[in-house]
């Protein structure tokens, strides 16, 4: 109904004329109706000699001078006796006038009430801890209060969704952060019971685990610095190429270790980025592949350009991701298949940190399965951005 599509002020507005004008003919027709009851009273209490008199007046005749003065003085005694019920009449007409506007009114209120009360409810709710509340939609009422009902329960969804986000993240720190923990201090116990020998493997071990846990921390202050719009970026314009080809070179070593070679398709693409972040992508992605994808014994990393966009597009030939949701791999701590878990290493950090750097950029990431097995990370940066905080 186009009345529901209205602006709130519209349909305020319009109620307001449509009730003035509602009142003004209800008030001409009951003037109009009394006056005409009025008449009938008065022709009606008129003595027969008088009312012959007034109808030979209605006709255009001329009474005798007697006659007129008898009917006036009738229409006078008649008149006197019915002022007690005109003013009845009339005190009742303003009644129901009064009563037509009071019932717009509340009809009025009534709608524009029952949207705020539903935000009030769910709010209430939501104080009390019950972040699941929703206003309730109920009919389509202004653009205004739906908006309204849209913009909460969008609210609300989000903070839910923090509220789960913060839930699950808390717990999986620490258990991220129990099991480094765990071990260094028993490696520590050890050596100082005399279990474990205090010798170079040893102190590289314990290193390695401390250098887990600085990570960890590292990427947790990464991600919080830009979900909150705080990860400082130092944009320049750089070759894409270029930077993949520095760190893919000192990474070539470690990925024969795995037992996979490295094939790059690396075009000249000049983007506007912070190198050392867009180097942590990199670094992460292929670290990504030779963890999960070692089996499929390549790793292929190409750059281009692509309109206004750069894009950086790494591809294993591994197991390639769950079938379901792909996005999910961007999660903070996310571990879907047995081929993703602990024994890989890695913070499980990694592709979050990712994503969070990527979109810092004013870009996007976008995981997929090639065709013929295996996975596909393409990051896609706008060639120029602003410059400054993500």
């Amino acid at each position: 109904m186009m009345w529901r599509t209205l602006r709130l002020r519209t349909q305020l507005a319009a109620a307001m004329i449509l009730a003035i004008l509602l009142a003004i003919l209800f008030g001409y027709v009951g003037l109009n109706l009394f006056a005409r009851w009025q008449e009938q009273m008065m022709l009606n209490a008129l003595d027969p000699v008088a009312r012959q008199t007034l109808m030979e007046v209605n006709a255009g005749g001329r009474p005798p001078a007697a006659a007129a003065v008898a009917l006036y003085k009738e229409r006078v005694r008649i008149a006197q006796t019915i002022d007690h019920e005109q003013s009845v009449l009339l005190i009742g007409l303003a009644a129901l006038a009064s009563m037509f506007g009071i019932a717009v009114g509340l009809a009025l209120a009534t709608r524009l009430a029952r949207p705020i009360e539903a935000v009030s409810h769910a709010a209430r709710a939501i104080t009390s801890g019950d972040l699941s509340a929703r206003a309730a939609e109920g009919p389509p009422g202004a653009g205004e209060l739906r908006q309204l009902l849209s913009d909460f329960n969008s609210m609300a969804e989000a903070l839910e969704a923090y509220d789960r986000d913060l839930r699950e993240g808390s717990a999986a720190i620490a258990h991220e952060l129990r099991t480094p923990l765990t071990i260094l201090r028993g490696r520590l116990q050890g050596q100082l019971d005399g279990v474990f020998a205090t010798d170079g493997p040893a102190i590289a071990a314990l290193i390695q685990e401390v250098d887990l846990l600085a990570r960890i921390v590292e990427d947790l202050q990464t991600l919080s610095l830009a979900n909150t719009g705080r990860l400082e970026l130092n944009v320049r314009l750089a070759d894409m190429a270029l930077l993949a080809a520095t760190h893919l070179h000192a990474l070539e070593p470690i990925l024969a270790t795995a037992g996979m070679r490295l094939e790059t398709r690396l075009a000249p693409t000049l983007v506007e980025m912070d190198e050392q972040r867009l180097g942590q992508v990199l670094l992460a992605l292929v670290d990504n592949a030779r963890r999960h994808a070692a089996t499929g014994g390549v790793v292929e990393v190409e750059t281009k350009i692509d309109g206004a966009s750069a894009l950086l597009i790494i591809t294993d030939r591994g197991p390639g991701l769950p079938s379901h949701e792909p996005d999910q791999v961007f999660r903070r701590f996310w571990r879907g298949e047995p081929s993703r878990s602990r024994v890989h290493g890695g913070s499980g950090l990694g592709l979050a940190v990712v994503k969070a750097v990527v979109e810092a950029h004013g870009g996007t990431v976008l995981a997929g399965d090639r065709p013929d097995g295996g996975a596909v990370f393409q990051v896609q940066l706008p060639r120029q951005q602003r410059r400054g905080k993500a």
